[in-house]
């Protein structure tokens, strides 16, 4: 338990508090073993002692004035409430105003000031106690309403966050606060936390529900995932000669993959963001989009986990797919397939399926040129600036792709003439990077040399 109060009347911000509490923990308190018993602890999700300070002496001695007196006590007026008490775990817990500040380690060498900030995660609310003298010094303060104000309905909406987070772990984060705020009395809306402050309860409950990533491919262990259409939505699911290491999966169904073979038109498009690959499981997830014919949107039909961007693994994906493609019987009809400028995709795309004529994304001509230019470059202030022309000579290239085949070298001779012009009025020192920017486009873009 903690030591008895203390003679002194500590002090909150300056402002006199009750002497009939208790002294804050002591250094030997805060260092003592966790285990405690049930009498000892107090839960602090469902007891605070929110009591109003019993008044001091020299609060006896004003309320012995006339009655009339407009002059109030410290106790009735302006007074903060505070008490201690022991969290779930058995450490010292100070609530202050119905507030749960959580200890800290002492900040200084003595060993006499200790820190104690808001248990909210996201408030950096915090008070300071002295163990020589029993004050409080507040430092910051909070940025939302006090827990208790809500009338329990915090407490309420925690638990039906962890419900839903529980018995429907796929859903976002956004979708569960909401429906768990649909059960709150909507007087409390206002008072209740914000969706980021049950940010780490839904990772939490989420984590638990569902089983632990994998360490390795070969502990990859893949549901009966299916559409909700009842089709199975593993498409692909190869280990050459049984080596579960080596696995290349491709989520899709039967349905998809014949939208797959039916379209005019197929886009492919690898992404790295969404990959797993912290534990080295797969670097890029590469998806294949149809467009839908009766409408002006995109359909990803197919989704290939891949271990890298290399040649060898492209064409392995690739023709697992062909090899699917015939065993169902189905004939590929599209007659374009547009990609970014993914040089190993386009030479393993055009071994496999040489019916289909292959274009390239403009999109991806913009940004990759763009991305050139300012990273690799070092123009990035030039082409913010367009310093002497530098954004013109860019967006010219850019618009390169849209002229007629057969118009294309005088447009590229007009281009030169304008690079000649910007680099003669570019720096010295600014001129190399402009050089490799035109000799990159060259290259890549005309297959000029």
């Amino acid at each position: 338990m903690f030591p008895e109060p203390p003679s002194k009347r500590p002090r909150i911000s300056g402002s006199p508090v009750s002497p009939s509490f208790k002294t804050p923990p002591t250094t030997q308190d805060y260092d003592a073993d966790d285990s405690h018993s049930e009498e000892e602890s107090v839960d602090n999700e469902s007891h605070i002692d929110s009591s109003i300070p019993e008044t001091s002496d020299s609060s006896d001695e004003s309320s012995d004035e006339d009655p009339g007196s407009d002059q109030e006590s410290a106790a009735s007026y302006g007074e903060p409430q505070w008490s201690w008490q022991r969290s779930k775990r058995g450490k010292p817990l100070l609530v202050v105003s119905s507030y749960r500040l959580h200890r800290k380690r002492p900040t200084t060498k003595d060993g006499c000031r200790v820190r104690y900030v808001c248990s909210v995660k996201e408030c950096n609310a915090s008070i300071y106690t002295l163990y020589d003298a029993p004050l409080f010094d507040t430092l910051k303060d909070h940025n939302h309403a006090p827990p208790l104000s809500d009338n329990g309905w915090g407490a309420f909406l925690a638990t039906r966050v962890k419900e839903i987070a529980t018995e429907q772990p796929e859903l976002e984060n956004r979708e569960i606060y909401e429906r768990a705020l649909d059960d709150v009395d909507p007087d409390y809306l206002e008072e209740v936390e914000g969706q980021e402050s049950f940010r780490h309860v839904i990772q939490r409950a989420r984590s638990k529900a569902l089983p632990p990533n994998p360490k390795t491919r070969a502990d990859i262990d893949l549901p009966r995932l299916s559409t909700c259409r009842g089709e199975s939505f593993i498409l692909i699911d190869d280990a050459p000669k049984g080596c579960r290491e080596d696995r290349l999966i491709v989520l899709g169904s039967v349905s998809s993959l014949k939208l797959f073979c039916d379209a005019d038109v197929v886009y492919g498009d690898g992404t790295f963001r969404s990959a797993p690959a912290r534990n080295g499981l797969y670097k890029q997830i590469y998806t294949f989009f149809v467009k839908d014919k009766a409408a002006s949107f995109s359909i990803p039909v197919l989704h290939a986990f891949l271990p890298d961007k290399s040649y060898t693994s492209y064409h392995r994906f690739l023709f697992l797919l062909r090899q699917r493609i015939a065993t169902l019987g189905y004939h590929f009809k599209p007659t374009v397939a547009i990609f970014d400028f993914e040089s190993s995709m386009l030479k393993a795309w055009k071994l496999l399926f040489q019916s289909t004529l292959v274009r390239c994304c403009f999109f991806h001509l913009k940004k990759n040129i763009h991305s050139y230019l300012v990273e690799r470059c070092g123009l990035k202030q030039h082409h913010a600036r367009n310093t002497n022309g530098l954004r013109d000579l860019l967006n010219s290239m850019r618009g390169l792709p849209l002229v007629p085949i057969h118009h294309i070298p005088k447009a590229w001779a007009a281009i030169e003439i304008e690079y000649q012009t910007v680099r003669a009025a570019m720096k010295d020192n600014y001129k190399p990077g402009l050089d490799r920017f035109i000799a990159y486009f060259r290259k890549t873009y005309l297959g000029v040399v």
